[in-house]
């Protein structure tokens, strides 16, 4: 196959303060990817993966992309499947020879979001441990364990979610997001969180190559992609953290214990219920980073308060299913940025008792997506460290708080 310049695509990839999306697939050839040219085709503008009925696939076999390894991203693309098994691999190894010899040029080893109707939007990880669909997990290092231990943290949706909440369509197109940051891993389809995934793992993957798979099997398989977009995220990430309540607290400082009801099943779930001017806060300061967590639908009056401290905070305010508030306090150099309304057809249709929130504050650029989706975004002319604080006047569920420390 005729490839692009590989050196030309990893030193776009590679530049300083970049950051902006890349159309990996033009709609019309296979340039800049290399798979067998037996299985992968390119249809009416979509990347195809074919195997006929009967055709026995001994191995897996990708398409894989030219541009060098990946690192941190967000990927995007839509997808289609009719039968058999596929997925997206990415920070994955080459592997060119299977352990009897045999040539496995399109061959990889790595992190994987799946596409196979019981497993749709699930994490795998080939030859190692990985989380399963639905889960908000943790994956350590046991003592003389070689592979890496799943460890199951707080369910995000059970493995039927696929056909009970139906964020996955069968027979029209769907869209897939892969979002990469250090050793944190989300996966959404149609802007459903599916796994939230952080691998501390002595075996855990940094880098690698990206590609999408057919997978080995007699059965009839046909798997489509398009609007292939990658972006690489000039930022270097710190270890994520857990924020969590209660007695026992790891990173927040519960202000008012005794008057809130108990926290809900699981350690990283708590109730934030403060009076007014308190909140659950933080123990220590930060400046850049990207907090994230998962909150009861009806949250609408949930707040959470960033660089607090020396007179002057930036709120979120009024966080609900579809919409957030930019506020803040002691200072006049904020200003919020007009961002066009989500037309209706992109809307989640599918209903779940909870959403989930991210808030990104990294240099001056405030970005808060609900389910995945951009709600606000502002520019906060002030370079501040401060703590992190969570309120509300009435009782609210939080849960899976993490915070993940943007590097200088």
């Amino acid at each position: 196959m005729k490839n692009l310049p590989a050196l030309m695509i990893v030193g776009l990839l590679a530049a300083p303060g970049n950051g902006q999306s890349v159309d990996l697939f033009n709609g019309r050839d296979l340039r800049g990817w290399d798979g067998d040219p037996a299985v992968w085709t390119v249809e009416d503008g979509a990347i195809v993966g074919r195997v006929a009925e009967g055709t026995h696939m001994a191995d897996h076999t990708y398409l894989i992309w030219q541009g060098g390894p990946v690192r941190d991203f967000e990927l995007s693309l839509q997808f289609r499947s009719e039968g058999g098994n596929s997925g997206v691999d990415y920070r994955a190894d080459r592997i060119a020879k299977s352990k009897t010899g045999q040539d496995l040029r399109w061959t990889l080893q790595g992190y994987q979001a799946d596409i196979v109707p019981n497993w749709m939007g699930s994490f795998y990880n080939w030859q190692r441990a990985g989380a399963q669909p639905g889960q908000f997990a943790i994956v350590t290092t046991a003592p003389g364990d070689k592979g890496g231990q799943a460890t199951k943290v707080f369910p995000l949706a059970d493995a039927n979610a696929v056909r009970s909440l139906g964020y996955y369509r069968p027979d029209r197109w769907n869209e897939y997001t892969i979002t990469v940051r250090g050793e944190h891993v989300i996966h959404r389809i149609n802007g459903f969180q599916t796994v939230e995934l952080i691998d501390v793992s002595d075996l855990k993957r940094t880098e690698g190559y990206l590609g999408f798979q057919v997978h080995a099997g007699n059965k009839k398989q046909v798997h489509r992609f398009k609007e292939v977009r990658l972006e690489p995220l000039r930022h270097a990430f710190g270890r994520p953290l857990f924020l969590r309540g209660g007695p026992q607290a790891t990173g927040l400082e519960v202000l008012e214990p005794d008057n809130a009801p108990p926290p809900g099943p699981d350690a990283l779930a708590f109730v934030v219920h403060t009076p007014a001017g308190a909140m659950v806060q933080t123990k220590e300061r930060f400046a850049d980073c990207i907090l994230r967590f998962q909150f009861r639908r009806d949250a609408n009056d949930l707040s959470v308060w960033l660089r607090i401290g020396e007179g002057r905070r930036l709120g979120v305010t009024g966080i609900g299913r579809s919409s957030a508030r930019i506020d803040h306090e002691g200072d006049s150099r904020l200003r919020v940025v007009e961002i066009p309304k989500i037309p209706p057809a992109l809307e989640p249709s599918f209903d779940t008792s909870w959403d989930d929130c991210e808030i990104s504050l990294i240099g001056g650029e405030l970005d808060v997506k609900i389910n995945g989706r951009l709600r606000t975004r502002a520019v906060d002319g002030a370079r501040a460290r401060g703590t992190i604080g969570f309120a509300s006047n009435t009782s609210k569920i939080v849960r899976n708080v993490v915070l993940i420390p943007v590097l200088p």
